[in-house]
């Protein structure tokens, strides 16, 4: 994905450095922090549906756009 969105090379693993410091504040079980973690790290899969045209897109989506971009954690979840 990082070739298609310079972005999202950078973005999963901000993701699960942060979901990991939540998931350790209130001590949670080692296991479920680790699959904190995992699911952090492909929380934005779906966008592999997404065209370029919208991933590379350097001003605001408009509605149709979004509406694609909406789909796709139901296309990432689809894909596990």
């Amino acid at each position: 994905m990082s070739a298609r969105d310079r972005c999202t090379g950078v973005h999963p693993e901000e993701v699960a450095d942060l979901a990991v410091k939540l998931a350790q504040a209130p001590k949670l079980p080692q296991d479920e922090i680790e699959r904190i973690e995992a699911a952090a790290r492909v929380h934005d899969l779906g966008k592999i549906a997404a065209p370029n045209s919208i991933l590379l897109r350097p001003s605001p989506l408009d509605a149709k756009e979004w509406e694609i971009m909406k789909k796709h954690p139901l296309v990432g979840a689809e894909t596990l």
